[in-house]
């Protein structure tokens, strides 16, 4: 298994062993995804901002993305972060939906209820925005799905 944010989902819905080969493949690309997407962006970094980062002087769990507001990144830092944000959108976007697809066609109604009631728990998703929407004030619910009614932040788990 990919580790971190999928291992303890499937542990908390106690996923068969079937469940758990079907699922595998879709933690490990998002866990790849992430992992290349905070390469890119640390790539911007020079490397004091690199280690305070590293260090947890940057923000949440050592290193979260909202840590990046603590740096005092530069102008051109902070475009080129934009810019970064706004071109893997839509990719990151179509992992999300490709996971929560192929996670109603592999787990159990009771399982998708305890994945639901699961992330409710932890806020909704990433950051706990559940009800307030987007970054940009675009819609959002009560039961913290995201704008066009998917999880704001993907199935997993939020704790690397």
């Amino acid at each position: 298994m990919g580790g971190g944010r999928g291992m303890r989902m499937m542990q908390r819905l106690n996923l068969s062993a079937d469940q758990q080969a079907r699922l595998q493949p879709l933690f490990e690309e998002q866990q790849a995804q992430r992992q290349q997407f905070r390469s890119q962006m640390e790539a911007i970094l020079t490397p004091e901002q690199r280690a305070q980062m590293q260090s947890g002087g940057g923000g949440r769990r050592g290193g979260g993305m909202g840590g990046f507001r603590q740096l005092n990144l530069s102008e051109d830092q902070k475009a080129r972060m934009q810019a970064l944000r706004e071109s893997m959108r839509p990719q990151m976007r179509a992992s999300r939906q490709k996971m929560q697809s192929q996670m109603q066609s592999v787990l159990t109604p009771e399982q998708m209820q305890q994945l639901n009631e699961m992330r409710q728990q932890r806020g909704g998703g990433r950051g706990g925005r559940a009800g307030r929407g987007d970054r940009r004030g675009n819609g959002g619910s009560p039961n913290g799905s995201g704008p066009n009614g998917n999880p704001p932040n993907g199935p997993d788990m939020d704790d690397e």
